[in-house]
């Protein structure tokens, strides 16, 4: 029974991941007909779009076929939009990512140093207070940039680094004991390979264990979360400029309603991008800390096993 009620919540949020982002596309397309009239009486997007969304709210005689269509329809939205907010993800990474890594570390060595007029900054720090009321304020504002800025999110916590090296460890002992020159923790070695290659290959490795053993995990439904919130970011990015294209057709009127919806799409852009790593993240450390917590049981146990052999021989 548990087994059945996993797969449908599995099943839940991996459907309700890709049909949401799906059919709010169609909402937020249509909403501005709904809300704003418009500098001539046609529709602002595209004539008749509106009256084709009034058409699945208002079939009361074909609920259940129009109801089907609308989901189909916004579960293959869904799936087009994911595919395509990854991929923007992939582009953004390789190109701002390394900018606000300079950003992050340059300008602060330059202001202290223009300040204090001396390459001796720590010194200056300690005798006149500089980190108690600037560098608290800095690393606000650099963090808070470096948040919004930044497309490449944590696999793992830092501080979980070590259990890495340590779960294929465990791993190699207890299973690979016996399979000659192959060793798992060899991966994490390898200073030819990518470091999101390395780590993809712990993530399913800790994945497929995870199956294996029925280990109880919040990994699925992380999984399933992050990739909802990254649709998301990118469904709200886009409709900034959506809205931004669409401003000279908005009457003088209806302006200000329009900066709201401009402002709240800026809002949630934001709110989603900085849940998707949030959860990336996260998704990452429980797979990880199931994995490790796995293997050093089946590490005590196994120690345990040959301590009593060893006793038993002894005797």
């Amino acid at each position: 029974m548990t087994n059945i009620i996993k797969i449908l919540e599995d099943f839940f949020f991996d459907v309700f991941s890709l049909a949401f982002p799906g059919f709010l596309l169609l909402l937020l397309l249509i909403l501005p007909d709904i809300l704003f009239t418009g500098t001539s009486s046609q529709s602002i997007i595209l004539p008749g779009q509106s009256n084709i969304f009034q058409f699945f709210l208002k079939s009361n005689y074909v609920t259940g076929v129009s109801g089907l269509i609308l989901f189909i329809i916004s579960y293959i939205l869904g799936h087009a939009i994911k595919v395509t907010s990854k991929l923007l993800y992939d582009f953004m990474e390789s190109t701002l990512d390394a900018l606000i890594l300079f950003i992050n570390k340059k300008p602060y060595r330059y202001i202290v140093k223009t300040i204090t007029q001396d390459q001796n900054i720590e010194a200056f720090r300690l005798k006149n207070g500089f980190n108690n009321y600037f560098y608290p304020l800095y690393h606000f504002l650099r963090r808070f940039i470096r948040n919004i800025f930044s497309f490449k999110p944590l696999h793992y916590e830092p501080n979980n680094e070590k259990l890495v090296t340590a779960s294929l460890k465990s791993f190699d002992e207890v299973f690979n004991k016996n399979v000659g020159d192959l060793k798992f923790s060899d991966m994490t070695q390898n200073n030819d390979a990518h470091p999101d290659a390395e780590w993809y290959s712990v993530y399913k490795l800790a994945n497929i264990i995870i199956d294996q053993e029925n280990i109880k995990t919040r990994t699925y439904s992380f999984l399933a979360k992050y990739n909802l919130y990254r649709s998301l970011a990118f469904l709200f990015a886009f409709y900034i400029v959506f809205l931004l294209i669409i401003k000279k057709h908005i009457v003088s009127e209806q302006i200000e309603l329009w900066k709201i919806l401009l402002w709240a799409s800026v809002i949630l852009t934001y709110t989603f991008h900085d849940k998707f790593k949030r959860y990336f993240r996260l998704c990452g450390n429980e797979a990880l800390m199931s994995f490790y917590y796995f293997m050093m049981k089946e590490k005590n146990g196994l120690v345990k096993q040959q301590t009593q052999s060893s006793g038993g021989s002894a005797a």
